[in-house]
Parts: C-alpha cells; sequence; structure tokens
C-alpha cells in the first residue's frame, strides 16, 4: 500500500511529531523486549473542535488474533477521553475486515470522509467519546 500521500517517510523520520503530547500520543504494544504492535492519536482541526484521530494502528503477524489491537486501540479511545476529546475519527480500507470489525466492536459508526484519500476502498469511522468508557485497554499495551 502506498502511503506517499500521506507523507508517511516524513511522519516516521519526524516521531513522535503530531502524536506529540499534550494533544496526542503514540502507543507501543510490547511482547518482552519486541513491539508487536503500535498505534496513535492525534488532534483533528482546532482546539475548539475536540476531534481526535485514531492513526496507525498496526499489529504484527504474530501478535494477530490474540487481543492486541483492540488493546491498543482501547487504550486510544481512553486517552482520547483523558485529553478532552467528544469525538474520535479514522479511516481503514473495506477490505481489512477484521479492523473493520474490531471498530464497529468498539463502537464505532460509519461517517462520511472527513479528508480526500486517494486510495480506492476507504472507509471512514467515527466514535462519540462523550460519556464513554472502553473497558478494551490493557497494563500490556504502553
Amino acid at each position: 500500500m502506498d502511503l506517499c500521500f500521506q507523507q508517511f517517510e516524513s511522519e516516521l523520520a519526524n516521531l513522535p511529531g503530531k502524536y506529540a503530547p499534550p494533544s496526542g500520543t503514540l502507543l507501543l504494544a510490547m511482547d518482552g523486549q519486541k513491539a508487536v504492535g503500535c498505534g496513535a492519536l492525534r488532534r483533528l482541526g482546532t482546539i475548539q473542535d475536540r476531534t481526535c484521530e485514531m492513526k496507525r494502528l498496526y499489529v504484527c503477524a504474530e501478535a494477530r488474533g490474540l487481543g492486541t489491537g483492540g488493546q491498543i486501540a482501547g487504550r486510544l479511545i481512553q486517552q482520547g477521553i483523558r485529553l478532552g476529546y467528544s469525538t474520535m475519527l479514522l479511516d481503514t480500507l473495506d477490505r481489512l475486515e477484521s479492523a473493520i470489525h474490531l471498530y464497529e466492536s468498539l463502537g464505532f459508526v460509519r461517517t462520511k470522509p472527513y479528508y480526500d484519500n486517494p486510495l480506492p476502498g476507504v472507509v471512514y469511522w467515527k466514535l462519540d467519546l462523550r460519556g464513554q468508557h472502553c473497558a478494551a485497554a490493557d497494563p500490556g499495551v504502553r
């Protein structure tokens, strides 16, 4: 998948960049000394918008099916709540069925596009964080 339109290489070179506190966060899921997954949160728009975006949720093949993605996503949701966001957005591809199942299980609903993504099959999701509590987080994700 080509992520050039998102300036992905530049983003990696400048981490934590737009995911830095106080308006964002970057998480790594660890199995001992090995990173097996990651995820990030960043503010979208102005502070008054109170909207954030979940980005870069990824789990290594050997850690898939173990709940790692749910733990990372749960922690990101909790962090979004702690940071005072009222809405969380994300996008994924329609062919990533396990990701879609995860987002639906966390309460995300499909929404209209919130930015121009040139990839085919992009699906946009939204979660209302007001009154939200997510039990999916686990202390093993940091």
